[in-house]
């Protein structure tokens, strides 16, 4: 719904990433996949020792080999440690990927993507995806702001995750249908949007950050927020409900490493003012 894709496209004999997505404009991102299996530990004290450490330096030197002029972004996924780290004595998540990014203009962009375990009525326990998009301030080739945002309307929550650790393998029907879905979608509306996780659902006014998508819709003379299909507040004007949604969707933390060291966080979270919100009168 994003764009058109291919899988492991390149060409003979080099490395190839294991997505190619081409947004309708024509831009193009290299997607590469990755899966953490080890916990970081209590030992990890130093970014340069975490699992994630390794696996980017892994997918730089891949992306290096490969030459490709466009940005490049790997996505790391994990349903063994939580946040990947941030625990007393652990080197936390943000800090190993900021480091990284010092010595590495390869990657453009990290997706972590901790898959987390949670206890769920009846099932016993369920599976949630929290990713978070981290920049590289010094990437060769930079991700552009709309790509950035057409990256995080990707629904890491549609697919249903088991509890135990999924296989690493693609199975060759899998890769068969991502090509067949690729060549269906050669001609994508510059307009389309994903749909939220339930497909009935549609806001008047919508707001996508950082993979949440907010949106309220009026209901008789209420107005009603929502994250996805996730109620969360019923309010008296529509202005009210962006106002609240504003303080729940806060960027974090307030200080980030940019090119010239620690500086305020470029990322102001979810506007108050509804007048920046995608309006759609129909809802659709």
């Amino acid at each position: 719904m994003i764009g058109r894709i291919r899988y492991e496209m390149g060409a003979v004999n080099t490395p190839q990433s294991d997505w190619l997505l081409e947004l309708p404009d024509g831009y193009r991102i290299w997607i590469e996949a990755a899966f953490a299996l080890n916990s970081p530990g209590t030992e990890v004290a130093k970014a340069k020792d975490h699992p994630a450490f390794r696996i980017l330096r892994w997918k730089a030197a891949q992306a290096k080999a490969s030459a490709v002029t466009d940005p490049v972004v790997v996505c790391v996924g994990t349903d063994r440690v939580f946040e990947l780290g941030g625990s007393p004595g652990v080197v936390g998540r943000d800090r190993v990927v900021a480091r990284f990014f010092e010595g590495s203009a390869s990657l453009s962009a990290v997706i972590v993507v901790p898959i987390l375990l949670r206890p769920e009525l009846f099932v016993g326990f369920a599976r949630d995806a929290k990713p978070t998009l981290l920049r590289s301030p010094r990437a060769r080739s930079p991700l552009s702001e709309s790509a950035a945002n057409q990256l995080q309307r990707l629904d890491f929550k549609r697919r249903i995750v088991s509890v135990g650790t999924v296989q690493r393998r693609v199975r060759a029907s899998l890769r068969k249908a991502i090509d067949q879905l690729g060549d269906g979608l050669g001609t994508v509306s510059t307009t389309a949007a994903p749909r939220p996780a339930s497909h009935s659902r549609r806001f008047t006014w919508s707001y996508t950050w950082r993979f949440h998508r907010v949106g309220i819709r009026r209901f008789g003379e209420s107005y009603w927020l929502f994250d996805g299909t996730e109620e969360l507040g019923t309010f008296p004007s529509a202005e009210e409900a962006a106002q609240y949604a504003a303080t729940l969707f806060q960027p974090y933390p307030a200080l980030v490493f940019g090119p010239k060291g620690v500086e305020p966080n470029p990322d102001r979270g979810i506007s108050p003012d509804l007048g920046e919100w995608q309006y759609d009168p129909d809802g659709s």
